[in-house]
């Protein structure tokens, strides 16, 4: 899959020994409402000890973009990996046991573009679990403040869009943190850009 618009959306996937969801995580991609030459789909596997590159490559051919580094990483290491490989104006990111709603991109996209001042948009997202990820609930963050956002992380990083050229001006995900990256990232984008929830 190769973009060629200046105004599409590169989804970043890091995996690691994801074989048991990623599969349903990146048909919530491919089946968006959003035109698939607007956007692009990134796995970054960060050297797996099962066969989920295979997996990946053999179910969705060249729907997707596979990419196996060199070393193992954490989550911020595979997705900084993907940014760099990207090509969209915007980034969205999934993790491997995650779904999109089959509106997301489509929504986001056409508020980002109709908003040139906003930098980062986010919204509702599924929380999904059980075996197939099969049960689902619905939750809706807060509106965005500053100072609730330096007390609690309320933005996953499943719900967001942000403007590419942004993230890389801020050096991309912090690799040295563990566990709060998104959250360090979200609070390093407000202070340079505006941030709204749709």
């Amino acid at each position: 899959m190769s973009l060629h618009k200046s105004e599409s959306v590169s989804v970043i996937i890091p995996a690691y020994n994801g074989r048991k969801y990623i599969c349903q995580a990146i048909k919530s991609v491919l089946d968006q409402t959003l035109s698939p030459s607007d956007f692009e789909v990134i796995v970054v596997d960060t050297k797996s000890t099962d066969d989920t590159p295979h997996i990946v490559r053999s179910m969705f051919k060249d729907k997707v973009k596979v990419i196996i580094t060199e070393k193992r990483g954490w989550r911020s290491f595979g997705l900084n990996v993907g940014i760099r490989k990207s090509v969209g104006q915007y980034l969205s990111f999934l993790d491997q046991d995650d779904i999109y709603f089959p509106w997301k991109l489509q929504k986001q996209l056409e508020f980002m573009r109709k908003n040139p001042e906003v930098g980062m948009v986010y919204g509702p997202f599924k929380t999904a679990t059980g075996e197939n990820l099969e049960a689902e609930t619905l939750e809706n963050p807060p509106e965005f403040n500053f100072k609730s956002l330096l007390k609690k992380c309320f933005i996953p990083s499943c719900s967001v869009m942000v403007k590419r050229k942004l993230v890389l001006e801020l050096g991309g995900f912090d690799e040295n943190i563990l566990g709060c990256d998104d959250w360090d990232m979200w609070i390093r984008l407000a202070r340079i850009c505006e941030i709204k929830k749709l």
